[in-house]
């Protein structure tokens, strides 16, 4: 993962010449680029972000990983030097565990960068404040509902926590229950291939201040391996966009 963040940090690129809410339109493009690249796109009526994921790319990152190297960063550790920061693991390691133990949890450390850059949240959908939370909505209910920052491609995959291409608002039962056990299972897939993810927001048909989202998984050849379809109506939203793309006729 250090190699990874160091070398080579994932590329997010912004598609405005062709709609990728349509399957040989997201091909077409991702097939011009390199894999592990994040394809997005912003109009009034939809987001989509989508990206091929090699096999076994599945799990590149992870957030107490990305916050560890942030200290060591911080603390003039040079990140380029694999045997500096194996040591340097392995002082953060037995700090945290026994010392001489393989087995315990991941180094923890006092300041997360990634729940920082995850509470500054840069998103176009947003909940729209004015509007109180939907009492009867089909979503379950806990003692507090609430709203998560939510991911249209996993951290694992992209190691990116705050850019509007891949974040959204969006409620936290759905976020933590329904789209978790998709995506955790999905991740699975990319043990043994590679898959695409492609990720459809919309505003709902029948209250636009809702919102459905959509996961379809293809293979690299463009087959559907699974999909998934869930939709917010407890909270409303406000949908922000940039006017350029009113042009393009869509």
């Amino acid at each position: 993962m250090a190699k990874k963040i160091t070398n080579s940090s994932t590329a997010v690129k912004e598609h405005i010449q062709l709609p990728l809410t349509y399957k040989e339109n997201v091909l077409e493009v991702i097939s011009n680029e390199d894999p592990g690249t994040i394809i997005w796109q912003h109009t009034d009526k939809v987001h989509v972000t989508c990206i091929y994921i090699k096999q076994g790319s599945g799990y590149d990152y992870s957030r107490s990983g990305i916050d560890l190297y942030n200290v060591f960063e911080h603390n003039g550790i040079d990140m380029t030097d694999l045997d500096q920061i194996g040591h340097y693991f392995d002082v953060a390691w037995e700090h945290t565990n026994d010392a001489g133990s393989n087995f315990g949890i991941f180094p923890k450390v006092t300041s997360s960068i990634t729940r920082y850059e995850r509470s500054r949240l840069e998103s176009y959908i947003i909940r729209d404040e004015s509007i109180p939370e939907n009492l009867d909505s089909s979503i379950p209910k806990r003692k507090v509902n609430r709203l998560d920052r939510t991911h249209l491609i996993p951290v694992s995959v992209t190691g990116i926590e705050n850019n509007r291409s891949v974040l959204i608002m969006f409620d936290s039962w759905l976020n933590q229950n329904t789209l978790r056990e998709f995506e955790e299972r999905i991740l699975r897939i990319t043990r043994h291939q590679d898959v695409i993810w492609w990720a459809v927001i919309t505003k709902n048909n029948q209250d636009p201040k809702h919102l459905d989202w959509n996961y379809i998984i293809l293979d690299s050849l463009g087959n559907v391996l699974d999909s998934l379809r869930v939709t917010d109506d407890r909270w409303s939203y406000n949908w922000y966009y940039d006017d350029r793309y009113q042009s393009l006729g869509w």
